[in-house]
């Protein structure tokens, strides 16, 4: 499962070379760890390294945007990608990105996680799902 996931995503070592890598569906300009936010958010310096793969995972093109029933895989599948992740490191994703899960309960990992994927489906890379979803509502 986890070598599908990266090979959906264009992160297997086939589509790292720089002739194949996959251009980003959009271009966002991403906040990085600095010191005071790793020390308040408990961050190792080993972990620092995670946002760029989760800001590289939010910006892949998503493959053929047209077709609703992927397009939900490709989605669920970065989810699960994304849950690979520390959650100091999504926390930090998701206040940088302004998109914090509101709940009245303890956050999770799942509910960072879940709360990128909705953030993705904000952005450029998935209009043509939002488009699916509402043909869906109108039928």
């Amino acid at each position: 499962m986890k070598h599908h996931i990266c090979n959906l995503l264009g992160l297997a070592a086939e589509n790292t070379n720089g002739a194949n890598a996959l251009a980003p569906a959009f271009l966002f300009h991403f906040k990085m760890v600095n010191s005071i936010v790793a020390e308040q958010l408990s961050i190792l310096r080993k972990q620092v390294v995670q946002v760029s793969a989760i800001h590289v995972l939010l910006t892949v093109q998503v493959p053929q945007p047209n077709d609703g029933t992927l397009v939900m895989t490709y989605l669920e599948q970065l989810e699960q990608s994304l849950l690979c992740n520390n959650s100091c490191i999504l926390k930090f994703v998701c206040q940088s990105l302004n998109s914090i899960p509101l709940e009245n309960r303890r956050i999770f990992k799942v509910d960072y996680a879940k709360a990128l994927v909705s953030w993705v489906g904000l952005m450029p890379a998935i209009v043509m799902y939002n488009v699916f979803l509402r043909s869906l509502n109108d039928q």
